[in-house]
């Protein structure tokens, strides 16, 4: 969390995309507030019981109006094995043709054997609305299906992955001072 507040503040994000919504949201949405940011969240989740216990937790600070929740179940990809991915049709239409300069990967569930590759699906939903200089941090890069999610993202990008530590690894592309801790 460290290293994603560091890169909102001195890397001035504005606009941050975030799989999974929980405790990250919560942390970068005061963080927001408390520095008096120009910066929103777009968050998505598979749940819609989590979104309200997150919605209730802003709330009870003030804090609402920094995110947007989209709730978007999760379907069996098509596309691959191993993979529940976010409804397509909900996610494509809310994000329509807004653009990102910070997106964080924590969701779908992703720590089951048949939902491994669930958030290598992510990709198609942000690949084309990241802003020219954008950070993308992702997490439980310990586990299999999110080293496949980094080596994708490696070659669709044709950026280096900076592992931040063993579970936690980001790309970043454009001019932008250093936020690692």
């Amino acid at each position: 969390m460290a290293n994603i507040a560091n890169d909102i503040v001195i890397n001035n994000k504005k606009s941050i995309l975030e799989f999974g919504a929980g405790i990250s949201t919560i942390i970068i949405a005061r963080l927001i507030k408390m520095n008096n940011l120009n910066a929103t969240i777009v968050t998505i989740d598979e749940s819609a019981e989590w979104i309200l216990i997150v919605k209730k937790l802003l709330q009870d600070e003030n804090l609402e109006g920094i995110v947007t929740f989209i709730h978007a179940p999760t379907v069996k990809s098509s596309e691959m094995e191993r993979s529940f991915e976010y409804d397509g049709n909900i996610v494509n239409e809310k994000l329509a043709n807004k653009k990102f300069d910070l997106v964080l990967i924590d969701g779908p569930i992703g720590w089951s054997s048949k939902k491994r590759y669930s958030r290598v699906s992510n990709i198609k939903y942000f690949i084309n609305n990241l802003d020219e200089n954008f950070t993308i941090f992702i997490d439980d890069t310990n586990r299999k299906g999110e080293r496949y999610l980094v080596n994708q993202l490696r070659k669709q990008l044709g950026l280096k992955p900076n592992e931040l530590d063993a579970t936690f690894v980001s790309f970043t592309k454009g001019r932008t001072f250093n936020y690692e801790i």
